[in-house]
């Protein structure tokens, strides 16, 4: 065809390269700080008395209540601790030990491949009652005396973190950062 344009697409083609090359990426670091970024916002919201969606969770109307006599805080079977215990501790309604209480230091968070993508998988380990019987679904759900406290999900500072890590990733894998 005469008098037809020439484009030139070098850059274009350089590009392309690097998209090939972002495709083999290792993205173990990336997720290994994703589960980091999930264990610390889980942590942050249970102490500020948020559920996972970042809503405030319903008090507690058992605790704190002033002590009638000096409790005895030996742990019971699985960590668990005595009614009367709990009743005098001032921690939020999920975690009544504070940063100690099994919500905070059960829960882990860590990479896990999934077919062709990647994710953070959390989870508590050993939350069970003094019986041994698992009870965070129930409490989560809401089921028994006491109103929904769900813990379960990514929490949305955690997602705003996350997200930005990934931006970030990206950008330094194809060279803009």
């Amino acid at each position: 065809m005469a008098g037809g344009t020439n484009l030139d697409t070098t850059a274009l083609d350089a590009k392309f390269a690097e998209l090939s090359a972002a495709s083999r990426l290792d993205f173990a670091p990336l997720l290994a700080g994703w589960a980091a970024i999930v264990e610390e916002e889980n942590r942050a919201g249970i102490l500020a008395g948020l559920d996972a969606a970042g809503r405030p969770l319903a008090p507690v109307t058992y605790r704190p209540r002033p002590a009638t006599h000096s409790p005895d805080f030996t742990p019971l079977a699985h960590d668990n601790l005595s009614g009367s215990a709990y009743r005098v501790l001032y921690g939020p309604p999920t975690a009544p030990r504070g940063a100690a209480s099994r919500v905070i230091t059960r829960f882990h968070a860590e990479p896990a491949g999934q077919g062709d993508g990647w994710s953070v998988l959390g989870s508590w380990d050993d939350v069970v009652d003094a019986n041994g019987l698992p009870f965070l679904e129930d409490l989560f759900a809401g089921r028994g005396d006491s109103p929904p406290r769900d813990l379960a999900g990514v929490r949305p500072n955690a997602v705003r973190r996350c997200v930005e890590s990934l931006r970030s990733f990206v950008l330094k894998a194809l060279g803009g950062g």
